[in-house]
């Protein structure tokens, strides 16, 4: 069973369907974006789209025009446009109320140069050729992201807005006719305008959004545990977003299915909050997850009545613990078949971790001739543990994980009684003995069973710095600061 919560983290993504999905207000994990975390986006962010305006390309503009006499009917073309010095002064990620980003940029200012030539359409031709440049100062740039699940439980993001604002051009023209020199001025504040807005826009949502889908579109619709009668399936799609003043959010179902059987896991999680408490809510992310999923991890296995069998030595290894037993059948080999009698319970407090498993361990003895089973009584252990939870650093070499989630059992009692028995009375003394004697040993198995941790998987292109992990009631939280890897982006 303990095999199910080591798999739960280091899992295979499935290609089962999704299962039904809850809402914020139940899922059963959530992945925060704090103020910070934006703060740190938007520094990412900024040198990506200065790159990528400074090499837009800018169609030509052909123009008809009707200017003053003599000059009357001319056409003009502007080719060759050419914008640099793309430069901006500041930006913001900031939620917006109930699933939305907006991304803003400000002090946008850039320089633009075209070749230009007009020629005079009716006779008497005339015709001149240069060029004219300009500067543009204080542009502003927002762009609003939806984000909310598709149909198959992935993120989905749609661009509900998308502005940019320019202020004056400044026109610098050498020439000194100043019908054509208003004609620049006109044409820079529509014609050219409109196009340079166009490609902007364009230049800076596609880098935008290219960084927002290399975060997002990897998400697993679920996951698959374990293998024959412990297989499971946990919902990992998509539920919900959230957005309130300072933090962003989506919130996965994280809900266990039977593989086995379809059977959904009947344990609804606390309500997890949109953000943890105290000194970790000013980490960039925050992965909040509900005790609900180791439980119902082990919840598959008591509910497909999986039996784990055991070797447990001869009748006379438990001669002093069960008389009876090496009375009856002296120096027979013993079988243990352990499996779970009620659902298990799994849960979370403020910085530790308690279980309770109630297992049935069904005795039987193998002939050493004729190799026979015969059954000969059922013990019940009810086993009562509590765990400390910290997180230790990946190594330099360990390059796919973030860190390892590590338990420590604090305390393990376990009370045997006697389910049943086919062998007579089973003296109670024997049985404390058992509890005195296999409790340590238990305690050490189990650290032995968890002693390689959780390893919680890196999350391209983040890559986690010093992150930290607390229980809290009902749920555990990991809160860390970050980077993106720049081979990812």
């Amino acid at each position: 069973m303990f095999h199910s919560l080591l798999l739960l983290i280091a899992s295979s993504v499935a290609a089962a369907s999704p299962l039904v999905a809850r809402n914020c207000s139940n899922a059963g994990g959530r992945f925060v974006l704090t103020d910070g975390g934006m703060n740190e986006i938007i520094a990412i962010l900024l040198p990506i789209v200065e790159k990528a305006a400074n090499n837009i390309t800018i169609p030509d503009i052909h123009l008809d025009e009707h200017v003053i006499e003599p000059i009357g009917h001319i056409t003009l073309d502007l080719t060759e446009i050419k914008l640099s010095g793309f430069t901006l002064g500041g930006g913001t990620l900031k939620p917006v109320a109930p699933s939305s980003i907006d991304f803003g940029l400000e002090g946008l200012a850039f320089a633009l140069q075209m070749n230009y030539k007009w020629r005079k359409v009716h006779a008497p031709h005339a015709s001149d050729h240069g060029v004219v440049s300009a500067t543009a100062s204080k542009g502003v740039y927002d762009l609003v992201l939806s984000v909310k699940p598709d149909s198959e439980g992935r993120p989905s993001l749609v661009a509900t807005s998308d502005e940019l604002t320019l202020g004056q051009f400044d026109v610098h023209f050498d020439g000194k006719v100043a019908w054509l020199y208003n004609l620049f001025v006109s044409a820079f504040h529509k014609e050219v305008m409109t196009a340079v807005v166009t490609a902007v826009n364009g230049a800076i949502s596609g880098e935008v959004t290219k960084l927002a889908e290399s975060l997002l579109t990897k998400w697993p619709a679920n996951i698959t545990i374990g293998g024959g009668k412990s297989e499971s399936t946990i919902e990992t799609g998509l539920a919900c977003t959230h957005a309130d003043t300072s933090t962003f959010s989506l919130s996965d179902a994280l809900e266990v299915e039977s593989h086995l059987t379809g059977n959904v896991c009947p344990f609804v999680p606390t309500a997890l909050p949109f953000t943890l408490p105290g000194a970790a809510s000013s980490e960039m992310i925050q992965i909040l997850v509900s005790d609900t999923v180791a439980r119902c991890v082990l919840w598959v296995d008591y509910a497909n009545k999986v039996v784990l069998d055991l070797p447990a030595g001869t009748t006379k290894t438990w001669a002093l613990l069960v008389p009876p037993l090496h009375a009856k059948f002296p120096n027979d080999n013993v079988s243990l078949a352990v499996s779970l009698e009620t659902a298990p319970v799994v849960l979370l407090g403020p910085s530790q971790m308690y279980a309770k498993l109630v297992l049935l361990a069904d005795s039987s003895v193998i002939d050493v001739v004729t190799k026979q089973a015969t059954h000969t009584h059922t013990l019940r252990l009810e086993l009562e543990a509590h765990l400390a939870v910290h997180i230790i650093k990946p190594s330099a070499i360990e390059k796919n994980i973030s860190g390892t989630l590590d338990f420590n059992v604090t305390s393990l009692a376990i009370n045997a009684t006697v389910a049943s028995s086919d062998i007579g009375p089973i003296p109670p003394a024997g049985l404390k003995l058992f509890s005195a004697i296999f409790g340590p040993l238990c305690k050490g198995l189990v650290d032995t069973l968890l002693g390689g941790g959780i390893p919680l998987p890196a999350l391209p292109p983040f890559e986690l710095v010093d992150p930290i992990v607390t229980t809290y009631a009902g749920y555990l939280g990991i809160a860390s600061n970050f980077k993106i890897v720049p081979a990812a982006v």
